[in-house]
């Protein structure tokens, strides 16, 4: 493994990864054609519509090209894609995603005929030929020269509100996305919108727009977004990423790695315990670097008040869970106040994460695997976050104990 050489980061300028999502009439393309205005600098707007024209229907306030699918497999959308890459488009609207998921031709309905014609008819195996053609999708957006925006319809639910005369009204709310889970942690910004035509910004590597709250934004708001990417250094030609594979010693070089949080490497179907090809030779354990130990949090502008016992008890998870992944972990300090405490906590839950996810992922031959996503799409908020997190620091600690990858340096 060629060493590593670290340089002094610095913000390269980027392209705009936006998701809006949000229940059918909350003002989804209207926003998605602002924001794609905004951005374009004057180029040229793209848009894949996937609901029988009706971006057209808002050609007479923009100006943008459109293209109108019929069937929505991933690959038909790579394609729609990559011919406005090679037209010269600044932006590409993706007015609606969340078809290439649940729409005619889309991953759902792959998984369903290609499960029909097999013998046990079990759609489970079934995923090992769609996830791959829906991560090129993921892909294709990720790396794209253009801005892309898109839009994902959201599952609709009803609640029951009291008015100021006191009757009671049943109000359509937004849920999650329509989409593969974990989809959202792939874009730069994520966009929730409501009847309302209020966007609630619930993800934002920008900090100015970070938890921003805009009535019907416009091309002012999206302004804020369009300076930003564009205020870092001028990002350098991309070069090839080399990963080793657990499996050989001979590195392999995939086209410019892409990220977003936790969630943001590749999904690759399989089973969590990954087979081993019969090899004639051993082949060597593939290695993790030691990890330094994170760094405890400054001491706060805190009210003094003491720990809670739940976090306390979390804590003690929290170390079980370092042990397992080889993290050192300094020990609690006597008289840490709760918002030093609550600080410490997540600076060392992100280098878990961090070091976790680069064990499985070494393992996986670059991948996190399908199945640290199942399920979740069933969680919301804090509950989504946390089952993720446990699963997968239990799989790098699993991979750890089993042998499968050992650490340089120990």
């Amino acid at each position: 493994m060629t060493q590593p050489v670290f340089t002094k980061a610095t913000r390269k300028r980027a392209k705009a990864r936006v998701a809006i999502d949000g229940p059918s009439g909350s003002g989804k393309t209207w926003t998605a054609l602002e924001a794609a205005t905004a951005l374009a600098d004057g180029g040229k707007i793209a848009g894949i519509d996937t609901e029988h024209g009706s971006m057209s229907l808002y050609s007479d306030d923009f100006n943008f090209d459109v293209f109108e699918l019929k069937t929505f497999s991933p690959q038909n959308y790579i394609d729609a894609i990559e011919a406005a890459e090679k037209a010269g488009y600044a932006v590409i609207v993706i007015d609606s995603l969340s078809h290439a998921w649940e729409g005619e031709g889309g991953a759902l309905e792959m998984v369903d005929n290609i499960a029909a014609k097999s013998q046990s008819k079990n759609s489970y195996f079934a995923w090992r030929d769609v996830t791959p053609v829906h991560r090129r999708l993921v892909d294709a957006m990720l790396q794209s020269p253009c801005h892309i925006i898109a839009t994902m319809r959201s599952k609709t639910e009803y609640v029951i509100e009291t008015t100021s005369n006191g009757k009671q009204v049943p109000r359509k709310i937004g849920m999650a996305p329509i989409q593969r889970a974990g989809m959202e942690y792939e874009f730069t910004i994520v966009g929730d919108m409501d009847l309302d035509h209020k966007i609630v910004i619930s993800k934002s590597r920008c900090k100015t727009l970070a938890d921003k709250v805009e009535m019907k934004p416009g091309q002012k708001f999206w302004g804020i977004l369009h300076d930003w990417l564009n205020s870092g250094t001028a990002a350098p030609a991309p070069t090839p990423t080399i990963i080793m594979s657990p499996t050989t010693s001979t590195p392999t070089s995939t086209q410019g790695a892409v990220g977003g949080d936790y969630l943001s490497e590749a999904h690759v179907f399989g089973d969590l315990k990954p087979t081993t090809p019969a090899v004639t030779t051993p082949t060597p354990k593939p290695k993790v670097a030691k990890p330094p130990a994170p760094e405890p949090e400054k001491s706060g502008n805190g009210n003094g008040n003491k720990p809670s016992d739940k976090l306390r008890q979390a804590w003690v998870r929290l170390v079980q869970g370092a042990e397992s992944i080889k993290v050192d972990v300094q020990p609690w300090p006597a008289g840490i106040s709760a918002e030093d405490a609550a600080n410490r906590f997540e600076s060392v839950l992100k280098v878990m994460l961090q070091r976790a996810e680069e064990i499985v992922k070494v393992v996986h031959d670059g991948s996190l695997p399908e199945q640290l996503y199942q399920g979740l799409g069933d969680l919301t908020g804090n509950a989504k976050t946390a089952e993720y997190n446990k699963r997968v620091i239990s799989l790098a600690g699993q991979y750890f104990k089993e042998g499968k990858v050992e650490l340089e340096n120990a």
